[in-house]
């Protein structure tokens, strides 16, 4: 079988799309830890508008998920503001979608459909936020598993 010109197999290993960018600033330490804290600050999510916010956060985990991290401080810069998100903006969605605060906004209702019509589709900003919080955790998750960082 021949193989157009340009096209060669590579391992089945993940490869950061992104990988160029983070080795133009690999070798300073301060650029190089700047350019992870603005990778990072993507998953602060204030309010999620479209689907497309969903499918960058995910492509965004999942360059921050194969970069090739030489110094362990750039795994803990990471998580840090990984873990800042999760305290400020999960904490709000926790409380946003708390099925006592759910169950107060349905019993506030006067019984009209329509209420609960546009109750739900407030709730899809929520929602989609919610799913972003959830990549934030399994990338901490993971990165804290590969790289064997423990939560203190």
């Amino acid at each position: 079988m021949r193989l157009p010109l340009g096209f060669r197999i590579i391992q089945n290993t993940p490869t950061a799309l992104l990988h160029g960018w983070y080795s133009l600033v690999r070798e300073k330490r301060p650029a190089r830890l700047e350019f992870l804290r603005a990778m990072s600050k993507i998953f602060d999510v204030q309010e999620v508008t479209t689907q497309h916010d969903i499918y960058f956060a995910r492509y965004m985990a999942e360059n921050l998920a194969c970069f090739e991290y030489k110094v362990q401080e750039d795994v803990l810069t990471v998580a840090k503001h990984l873990t800042s998100v999760l305290s400020t903006s999960g904490a709000q969605l926790i409380e946003t979608v708390s099925p006592a605060h759910l169950l107060t906004q349905l019993h506030g209702d006067d019984g009209a459909n329509q209420e609960q019509v546009v109750m739900s589709e407030g709730m899809l900003p929520s929602m989609q936020s919610s799913v972003i919080i959830s990549v934030v955790m399994l990338l901490k998750a993971y990165l804290k598993s590969t790289y064997g960082i423990s939560e203190e």
